[in-house]
Formats: structure tokens, C-alpha cells, sequence
């Protein structure tokens, strides 16, 4: 193929790269088509903190969190038509998939499941009851445009042109006709078909790579990048015929908002890629979306709430929480917020609440999702905590609260290791488990295994000279599995271990507690001790914290 866009698709049309081992969805891949309406939030693909995985941030940059995948990494999104879900692509050693997120509960469903092909670049049917992908399968190059129904069902190769690497495909917003990108002619170029995939047309003609096309939301204009290379690249608009091409400036991956006003896009800035806007003439360009760990892909929500009328976001009064009893628990209630279009007596039409502290600064911090929020994981200080509320139609309303912390009470722990009682004493390492519990009613608490020790020593007469006695035991860590060793000196009493564990909540207050296993002397000892501190039976004592989510070990998962 001429004119140096092979490398470029390659990586476009395969869409991963191995790294070390690791899957990485490649940032040269497509964006989704805009869908009429007014303009709700920006998901995209964001590397931060670790693999590739979905984000998701509202048009003014405020509101930025991470959304919920399946294992492996997750990229590519795209909001279907009402604004409620999201097609995306995971991407595991396994292979590649398109899975539908519902944005409100966080629920996921496969899409699609080809043994041999990595599906990607999903793009909703206006109507949303079908969705466009790429499909590859054996070299790189072998990539065709498919079609599949929401359900799974009805997957159809529309391109069916081998070799031409066909891929990134976008519907127009009145589902008459795709847009993609194709190297069918010698170049990659972008091409409309058919929504059946008949008489494609191309429509650019250039010696750089034409990528990523979408559709203005009225149908009269494309927007795509251009790439000369594959560090440089930028944003183009043209006719929905072809004409009248214009350069907007360097990015990658652009996409219309809903009311055809503005452009989200990819720019690389200092050998990073972060996510951008700017108007839909070029002009006022600003990042909205800037990290270290890159962020591409974006797909802008469209909001259509015809009649429905937005929510009223309550984040309910301000307060001071010592965290000390249940009545002084740190605690967020959005209960109070409503809405118009509810069932009567109820905020039912209010599908999801969000709490964020700084909400738009730079110090913006997201502490989750929920009517009702505790477990706050917050030190003590004074915070502005920002309840923002979304309705069914995407529409939302925030609200404010300033809430204090002011936390001295430590986290109550307890400690039972398992078993209690090692017999017989076979000088065997025996796998051994401790239960923790730290509960704290401002948590949640950080537990880690502060010691383990034996009250005898490791050679002592009688006991056969083995060592080491404690094994696996991986201090200042959250380690809840250890081996001790079934021994005790023949001139003993009996040998106790104990383990010692320290739970430190988020204002720093920490507690220890311990527990015991024994390897008793003979059978006629038959205690079988748990939780070393006094008074506190194993199971039980869940002092200041309540039972649930506060800084919880075990060891199940053994080595």
C-alpha cells in the first residue's frame, strides 16, 4: 500500500498492542456518531490509575469518574441514542468483545462473542436497535464493517471486501447511510454506504491516512482526522458529500456534541494524549480532560428529555460528624431530592445519585454513587460535598452540602485466627487464617498485620528442632493467611501464637487487636482460643463500627 498509512491502520484496525504482556486498546481507534440532542456527558477511554478502562465527565469538566467494566481493559465507548447506555469494547488475553453498559446501575451485557475475531469501534443505529463494529479476524488487514442487533442477535458483514481493512464505522443521524474508513482504493480514505452496505462511495481523496469520521448531528457535515503520521494528526470537517474539506487544527479523534456546536477530541500534548473541546468552527479549543495517564475516545451523551422535566438534586443539610456512635455516623442523604415526573410519593424517575468533594476543582475528588452515602473514607476537616442527581432522560441538578469531620475515636477491632487449636503436634507448617473485623463508623479502616509471634523459642527442648516456625507471614500488609508450624516444647505447657493486626480509620486513629492459636501440650487441653483481647469472644464486639464494609480480612484466598 502506498503513500505511509499502513502502520497507521494496522494499529487502527487491530486495535491492541501487546506490551509487556499486557493489552492495551490503541488510542488511534474511533469515535462515535452524534446523536441529536442537547449535550450531556463525555464518556471516553482513560488510562488513569492502571489499565485502560471507562471515564466519564460532564461538558464543563466537572463530574469526573470512572464507570464500571469487566475484567481485562475497557475503551471505545459509545452512548446509544437515549443517552442510557453505553457499547464498549473489553479486551482480555482472550480476545476482544463489544459489552453494553446500562450507565445508571452499572450492569453489563456481552454484545458479541466471535471465537478467532476481535470485534471493536461499536456505533449505534440511530434508533437503537442495532449497532455497527469493526470486526478483524487473522492479519490485521482482514477487518470488515459489521452490524449486529442489541440483543446479540443477526451479526452481518456489510463490507465483505477482504484485505481492504475496512473499519471505524459511523451512522448518519437519519440511518440512511455509514460513514467509515477504508484502504480499499490504496489509501485510507473515508467512504459512505448503505446502511445494507451497499454502493459505497469514497469521499476523500488525500496522500495522508483519513480516519475516525462522524457525522454532525443535522447530517450536512463530517468531521475526521487526518494523519500524516502516527504522532501527527488533525481534525478535519467536510459536506456529507465530500466537498468543501477544511482543517480545524491538530487532534485525533473527533466527535460532534448532540446540538452540533462543539467538537470533543484527542490532542497529544508533551507525548500524552488528553481529551479536548472546541467549537464546531475550530475556534476556542481548550482541554477539558488532562492527565498523565492519557484519555481518548470520547463519545458525547445525548440528552432528549422531550416533556420529562429535569431533577431537583437535594444534598440535604449541613453537619458535624464526630463518628463516635451510630447517631454521629458520617453520613450523605440525597433522599430529599424529587422529581416532577416520579411516581407520586416517590424520586423514582431519579436513576442515579453521584457525591463529589471540590465538585470542578482541580482538587475534585468522586466519593460515590447513591440516595444515601456513608463510609465516607474522609479525614477529619470541612468539606463541600456536591450531590449531583440524574433523571431516566440523562438530565440532571446538583446541590450542595458542607459537611465537617471531626473524628478522635479509634476503629474497635477483633481477631480470631482458624484454627484456634493445631493438634497434633506433627511439626508440620499448618495453613492458618485470621478473620478480622475493623469497623469504624467514619471508615473505612486500613488493616495490616502489625506481628506474629510464638511464646516459645523456635528450637526449644522437645520440640524437634525445626524452624522456621511462622511462615508467610508478610508484615505491614493487608495479609490475612500464614503458615505456623504444629510444634510445642515436649517440656511446656503448650506453645500460643498470636497475630497482631492494626487498623488505622481515615483520620488516622488506629487500634490493635490479636489472635491466638495454640498447639496445647497434650489432648487433655482442649481450648480452642480466638480473639486474644480480654473480653471480646470470637464473632462478636463490633463496638464502634457496624457490620458492614469497614475494613474486612480474610484469609480465604490462599496461597
Amino acid at each position: 500500500m502506498p503513500r505511509n498509512s499502513v502502520s497507521i491502520l494496522r494499529l487502527a484496525a487491530s486495535f491492541v498492542l501487546v506490551v509487556a504482556g499486557a493489552l492495551i486498546l490503541d488510542p488511534v481507534a474511533g469515535s462515535q456518531a452524534a446523536v441529536p440532542g442537547k449535550n450531556g456527558r463525555i464518556a471516553f477511554q482513560s488510562n488513569a490509575g492502571g489499565p485502560a478502562h471507562l471515564a466519564a465527565v460532564n461538558p464543563d469538566g466537572s463530574g469526573l469518574r470512572d464507570l464500571t467494566g469487566p475484567p481485562g481493559q475497557s475503551g471505545l465507548p459509545a452512548w446509544s441514542p437515549d443517552g442510557t447506555r453505553i457499547a464498549f469494547v473489553g479486551a482480555t488475553q482472550a480476545g476482544m468483545r463489544l459489552y453494553l453498559l446500562d450507565f445508571f446501575s452499572g450492569d453489563i451485557h456481552t454484545l458479541t462473542s466471535a471465537p478467532g475475531f476481535a470485534d471493536s469501534t461499536p456505533a449505534w443505529a440511530p434508533d437503537g436497535a442495532k449497532i455497527a463494529f469493526t470486526r478483524c479476524g487473522g492479519s490485521p488487514e482482514d477487518c470488515d464493517v459489521w452490524v449486529v442487533n442489541v440483543d446479540g442477535s443477526g451479526a452481518l458483514n456489510l463490507t465483505q471486501s477482504p484485505g481492504s481493512e475496512d473499519t471505524m464505522p459511523a451512522w448518519a443521524p437519519d440511518g440512511a447511510k455509514i460513514a467509515f474508513s477504508s484502504s480499499r482504493d490504496g489509501n485510507v480514505e473515508i467512504y459512505t454506504m448503505n446502511a445494507d452496505g451497499t454502493a459505497p462511495t469514497r469521499l476523500t481523496d488525500a496522500p495522508e491516512a483519513d480516519l475516525s469520521p462522524d457525522w454532525s448531528p443535522d447530517g450536512t457535515l463530517l468531521v475526521f482526522a487526518r494523519r500524516a503520521t502516527f504522532d501527527a494528526s488533525a481534525v478535519w470537517t467536510m459536506k456529507a458529500d465530500g466537498t468543501e474539506p477544511k482543517e480545524l487544527g491538530a487532534g485525533d479523534q473527533p466527535v460532534f456534541s448532540p446540538d452540533g456546536a462543539r467538537i470533543a477530541f484527542v490532542k497529544e500534548m508533551d507525548s500524552n494524549r488528553d481529551l479536548w473541546v472546541m467549537n464546531a468552527d475550530g475556534s476556542g479549543a481548550s482541554a477539558l480532560v488532562a492527565s498523565q495517564a492519557g484519555e481518548s475516545s470520547p463519545s458525547w451523551q445525548p440528552v432528549n428529555a422531550g416533556e420529562n422535566a429535569p431533577p431537583v438534586a437535594n444534598a440535604g443539610e449541613d453537619a458535624t460528624f464526630t463518628c463516635d456512635s451510630a447517631e454521629t455516623a458520617a453520613r450523605l442523604d440525597g433522599s430529599a431530592s424529587s422529581d416532577p415526573d416520579s411516581t407520586p410519593g416517590t424520586s423514582d424517575d431519579i436513576r442515579l445519585f453521584e457525591w463529589w468533594v471540590d465538585f470542578g476543582l482541580a482538587t475534585e475528588t468522586f466519593l460515590g454513587t447513591g440516595m444515601v452515602k456513608d463510609q465516607l473514607g474522609l479525614p477529619s476537616g470541612t468539606y463541600a460535598v456536591t450531590l449531583q442527581a440524574t433523571d431516566s432522560r440523562g438530565q440532571t441538578d446538583t446541590d450542595k452540602v458542607v459537611v465537617t469531620i471531626d473524628d478522635q475515636t479509634p476503629p474497635q477491632v477483633t481477631v480470631v485466627l482458624r484454627p484456634g487449636r493445631i493438634w497434633p503436634p506433627n511439626h508440620r507448617m499448618i495453613r492458618v487464617r485470621a478473620d478480622v473485623e475493623a469497623l469504624d463508623y467514619c471508615g473505612p479502616a486500613t488493616v495490616v498485620l502489625q506481628s506474629v509471634t510464638s511464646s516459645e523459642p523456635e528450637n526449644s527442648t522437645g520440640d524437634g528442632n525445626t524452624s522456621p516456625d511462622i511462615k508467610g507471614a508478610d508484615l505491614g500488609t493487608a495479609d490475612f493467611q500464614f503458615f505456623l508450624r504444629a510444634e510445642r516444647s515436649g517440656n511446656g505447657s503448650g506453645r500460643t501464637y498470636t497475630a497482631t493486626y492494626a487498623a488505622t480509620d481515615p483520620s488516622g486513629n488506629t487500634a490493635t487487636a490479636s489472635g491466638r492459636s495454640i498447639v496445647p501440650h497434650d489432648q487433655s487441653d482442649k481450648e480452642r482460643p480466638g480473639n486474644g483481647d480480654p473480653g471480646t469472644s470470637p464473632g462478636h464486639g463490633w463496638g464502634k463500627g457496624k457490620p458492614k464494609g469497614n475494613g474486612k480480612g480474610n484469609g480465604d484466598d490462599w496461597r
